[in-house]
């Protein structure tokens, strides 16, 4: 099911795409047919993946947060482990993976090294600045889909995702201890701009 790649047809499998890069990442794999024994069919060597993953989310936001205009809207956070800054020249896409809600960064900006970025989900897109980003879409309260994604020979390549059910109001999502496992848990208190793993964690579904 999406984000991960279908496969042709019955008997086929998830093959991965360039080794020498990260395995968790859902752009890395393809669906083909089987060719047990051999080369994947699909072996390249893919552009790297920029270091860049969703840290957090909030769908239902009523006691956090506001935005410029005062208003508490959803949002969600990216959080770049590495040394580096890494440009935000990629796409976003909520509600429907690779649906209608796609959306771009139209502000030119580069997320610091071992920063965390929040962005308004809220449609809002008139409010954006270069300091306060605000995506073209609205994140679904209790349930819904968010993916982190880069074009890739003009199709869209997840980087991330996260899949979130019966979310009740001023909780998150999040990345738990931050670390590329994939590991993700449901909180009671939001932790924006701050370490996931400093937050006790009920709910924990692994993906």
């Amino acid at each position: 099911m999406p984000p991960w790649p279908a496969g042709p047809n019955i008997g086929a499998a998830l093959e991965l795409i360039d080794p020498t890069q990260d395995n968790w990442r859902e752009g890395n794999w393809a669906g083909v047919s089987l060719s047990p024994g051999a080369t994947n069919s699909v072996f390249t060597n893919l552009p790297p993946f920029q270091p860049l993953w969703i840290n957090e989310l909030e769908a239902d936001n009523r006691t956090s947060i506001t935005n410029s205009a005062g208003q508490r809207a959803p949002w969600l956070e990216l959080y770049n482990p590495s040394s580096n800054s890494v440009s935000l020249k990629r796409s976003l896409s909520g509600e429907q993976l690779f649906g209608s809600d796609n959306w771009a960064f139209s502000v030119l900006r580069h997320h610091q090294s071992r920063q965390f970025l929040v962005i308004f989900a809220d449609s809002q897109t008139n409010l954006s600045t270069p300091a306060e980003l605000h995506a073209g879409f609205t994140l679904s309260s209790g349930s819904g889909s968010l993916a982190l994604s880069r074009l890739y020979n003009g199709q869209p390549q997840v980087l991330d995702y996260m899949d979130y059910t019966n979310l009740p109001p001023n909780y998150s999502y999040v990345h738990f201890q931050m670390a590329k496992a994939s590991a993700v848990s449901s909180l009671r208190r939001h932790s924006r701009r701050a370490n996931n793993g400093s937050c006790r964690a009920s709910f924990p579904i692994w993906r």
